[in-house]
């Protein structure tokens, strides 16, 4: 902060024993240290004040990068799912406009749709034959049944994200901090 050398301090040790006295000194001199003291620790109080803000600042920049891509996440998701509804809506309508007449299943399929594995004809006798439009329906619920949740929402308690007490320091400091440092720790 100050650039006073042993010289300086000398000439005003000199000063203040000459204008204050041998009786008064020592007092004065306490007195100066203890202020000293507490103008230290009101230094490295502000500048621990600070930091703190400057991680606080970053942790929710990072909350609200991290929520502005869930919602970018959850948003596609909900238009891939609602295109895919359109996709299974167009096909229902497909095959609901075919006339239902006994189709014969295709060279290589069993009367159920899967296809032999063996290179004979498999037997199909208790089989019953399945419908388009079943087949639809069930392609449907099977596509309902994994869009749903696999585990219950967060409760939006409008503090969703991570825990700020929790969360560590970054690995790297930011150079706001780091000029901070450099600028109160050297005085």
């Amino acid at each position: 902060m100050f650039d006073i050398g042993f010289s300086e301090l000398l000439l005003i040790g000199l000063v203040a024993l000459i204008v204050l006295g041998p009786e008064r000194l020592p007092k004065v001199a306490r007195t100066v240290g203890h202020l000293v003291g507490r103008m230290q620790r009101y230094a490295a109080s502000v500048k621990a004040d600070i930091e703190r803000e400057i991680q606080l600042e970053e942790l929710r920049k990072l909350e609200a990068q991290i929520q502005a891509q869930a919602r970018e996440l959850e948003l596609k998701m909900q238009q891939e799912a609602a295109a895919v509804q359109q996709q299974m809506r167009e096909l229902e309508r497909d095959v609901a406009s075919v006339p239902s007449s006994p189709a014969s299943p295709a060279p290589g399929l069993t009367a159920a749709g899967d296809a032999e594995t063996s290179g004979t004809a498999g037997s199909t006798e208790g089989t019953r034959e399945t419908t388009p439009a079943e087949t639809v329906r069930s392609a449907a619920e099977s596509l309902d049944a994994a869009k749903a949740p696999s585990h219950p929402p967060a409760p939006d308690s409008g503090a969703s994200g991570p825990d700020m007490a929790t969360l560590a320091e970054p690995a790297v400091p930011t150079p706001a901090r780091d000029f901070l440092r450099q600028g109160l720790g050297s005085r």
